[in-house]
């Protein structure tokens, strides 16, 4: 839906949609088809700022830096995957693997007190860095102060601008990254 709602309605955007068959997937299309054909004068790049939110054209909605200030009593929690999704999960990786396809995985920051709050962090590190290149961040950084988020499990823009920058400098110090 969010594809229909912005990017381009072509020939095979329209056939997979009516091979889906399904009624807000059509109902989208027909919107967009005629955004794209019949409301050409509309005003089309107005940017959009609310409730600490900046829509990004293209369907991003980038989180303006506020700081989380949010309950910090959380509970214990162990991680649970479904065999299901794990089976899946491990079939994608052996199917990249097969193909050559590098796979990076990244268990990204949450604000410490929900990261300490899983009892089982080395189980789920263990398990990822099982499967290929792992890195965790929680781990690698010190994200500790709630500056640099803006909910108890996403970074703000500074935060993520923090991130992107000590990602990068790690993938291309493995060599992950040519550039």
């Amino acid at each position: 839906l969010d594809l229909l709602s912005n990017d381009t309605i072509d020939s095979p955007i329209i056939q997979h949609s009516f091979d889906l068959g399904d009624f807000r997937v059509l109902h989208t299309l027909g919107f967009a088809w005629y955004k794209q054909n019949l409301a050409r004068n509309a005003p089309q790049d107005q940017p959009y700022e609310g409730y600490g939110d900046r829509y990004i054209r293209g369907g991003f909605n980038q989180k303006l830096d506020q700081q989380y200030s949010g309950k910090e009593d959380l509970f214990k929690s162990e991680w649970k995957p479904l065999d299901a999704q794990k089976a899946a999960f491990e079939r994608i990786i052996s199917k990249c693997k097969s193909l050559d396809i590098p796979v990076v995985m990244v268990q990204s920051h949450v604000i410490r007190t929900m990261y300490n709050c899983r009892v089982d962090n080395p189980k789920i590190d263990s398990y990822f860095a099982s499967h290929g290149t792992y890195y965790n961040f929680n781990e690698a950084m010190d994200f500790s102060s709630r500056e640099w988020f803006f909910d108890a499990h996403h970074l703000n823009q500074s935060g993520v601008n923090r991130f992107n920058q000590a990602f990068i400098e790690k993938i291309k110090a493995d060599q992950l990254l040519n550039n």
